[in-house]
């Protein structure tokens, strides 16, 4: 099946997964890509599409990346291809019209180095989310809400008595053959094979999930006016209670149109009662370690929900009798809560004056970093639109004229990787020092990964491993030769 801008186009799916350096989206890079386009009854569509991607030398990956997902870093220089090049044939896949982006965690994860790619490489990088009809789902997101309110027709596995939802878990429970894991392509073909079981095994929650790629039916369901209590699906709530929580819709968020905030109320919510604004914020912007180290049921738990990101929210009603022991969900506690929260005064004010003065992380240091930064011009739009043209009717090269300071750095920096034979020698030590300057940076250096690999390379580990760590180690060596940063010893 060809990529196809036509509005025309029946509707698809696109299941896909990544491997990538780390988990940092504006700083990590994608090192292997792969995609399965299908169609709604999840028959597959055309031939998959797989590629390992090359590492660029100023991207400092992780020990433990190269550790999990094995991939050599001999097979990323003799298979990869340039990241431009990657990107440039996705946004024709994602952009293809109504099509439903889709993945295992891909919303939380792999859908913001989708962002980034697309931004680093002057292409739009949300356009393929929204437009032409498109949209998101995150299946992890759908096997949760189905774990929770209609497990019945699949195995859910347990691990030290907390149910997973790891992919290989769920995989093995559900009788799904793992081969390669942690390989992109064995990973959407897994995926797709456990959705395929889902969906047969509750067809009418499937559906349901479907509907919920739209944000209007989560717009109704989060409306704070109805003052209803849901049901919504998070990583938040806690594997035990299968991630989903009964939360109240008390405001939209100050700043962020888009954005709900919603109390758990199963959560500790007499601490809104109990302290001030001052310290409510220190209690709902904690660390997530110090999250993890209290019951959710003993803090304050409050969410902000993006609708943007394809929900999984529910009415109340849909939580059956025999759920409740297992969700650990207190139906007398949750209508008091509820009646609590909306007697309330001010509640809607307070929360809203926490979250707009929540202090703002400071703007990226380097333009690769700097998506959320701010919005592109229209201007810069077209600019960028522009130079791809160019690019794609035969020249080698051509100059743009950004007004954002971002963009020009990114297009200096991307013709050493697309024209690098027409770059003067100014802007050859230009770059030179700014790989230099990466690989030495203190928030992930050079210098500690090779550490960390040497640390890794002396436990016990397997044959594979130690000749991928081994080979990380040597690329880092090599690197850090040739751009002269010395020795981490």
């Amino acid at each position: 099946m060809s990529p196809s801008y036509s509005t025309r186009q029946k509707p698809s799916f696109y299941w896909y997964d990544t491997e990538t350096t780390g988990l940092r989206n504006s700083y990590d890079r994608i090192i292997q890509f792969a995609g399965q386009r299908t169609d709604l009854n999840l028959n597959p569509l055309g031939e998959p599409l797989s590629e390992y991607v090359q590492l660029p030398p100023e991207i400092v990956p992780t020990a433990d990346s190269f550790k999990i997902t094995k991939i050599r870093p001999k097979t990323l220089v003799d298979h990869g291809i340039p990241e431009y090049k990657l990107f440039d044939r996705l946004r024709l896949h994602l952009q293809t019209a109504n099509t439903c982006i889709i993945g295992y965690n891909n919303i939380s994860f792999d859908d913001n180095f989708i962002r980034f790619g697309m931004y680093r490489n002057l292409l739009p990088p949300y356009e393929h989310e929204h437009t032409r009809g498109n949209s998101r789902l995150d299946f992890l997101s759908i096997v949760r809400l189905t774990g929770a309110l209609r497990p019945q027709g699949l195995e859910w596995p347990v691990v030290d008595g907390v149910p997973t939802f790891a992919l290989g878990n769920l995989a093995q429970a559900n009788n799904i053959p793992i081969e390669d894991a942690h390989d992109a392509l064995a990973d959407v073909n897994i995926t797709l094979a456990f959705a395929r079981k889902l969906k047969s095994a509750q067809p009418k929650l499937w559906h349901y999930a479907y509907k919920l790629r739209k944000q209007k039916l989560a717009r109704e369901l989060l409306d704070p006016t109805a003052r209803k209590p849901v049901l919504h699906v998070s990583a938040k709530y806690g594997n035990s209670r299968y991630c989903i929580a009964p939360v109240l819709p008390i405001t939209r968020h100050p700043d962020m149109f888009n954005r709900v905030i919603v109390v758990d109320l199963g959560s500790n919510i007499d601490l809104l009662f109990s302290n001030s604004s001052d310290e409510l914020a220190k209690l709902l912007f904690e660390s997530k370690e110090d999250e993890e180290k209290t019951d959710s049921q003993e803090r304050l738990n409050i969410s902000v929900v993006a609708l943007n990101q394809a929900p999984m929210v529910a009415v109340l009603k849909t939580l059956l009798p025999e759920n409740l022991k297992r969700l650990n969900i207190d139906r007398d506690r949750i209508e008091l809560n509820c009646r609590k929260l909306l007697e309330t005064p001010n509640l809607a004010k307070t929360l809203r004056t926490i979250y707009g003065e929540r202090k703002r992380e400071t703007k990226s240091k380097i333009a690769e970093e700097a998506l959320y930064d701010g919005f592109i011009s229209d201007g810069d739009r077209t600019e960028c639109a522009s130079f791809w043209k160019e690019l794609k009717n035969g020249k080698s090269w051509t100059n743009a004229r950004f007004e954002d300071s971002r963009l020009k750095e990114l297009h200096a920096r991307l013709k050493t990787k697309i024209a690098p034979q027409e770059l003067t020698e100014s802007e050859r030590q230009d770059h030179y020092q700014f790989v230099r300057h990466q690989l030495v940076r203190s928030e992930r250096n050079l210098f500690d990964t090779q550490k960390a690999t040497k640390e890794l390379l002396q436990q016990e580990i397997t044959t594979e491993e130690a000749v991928v760590l081994q080979e990380l180690y040597d690329h880092l060596q090599q690197t850090a030769t040739q751009y002269s940063v010395g020795s981490s010893h």
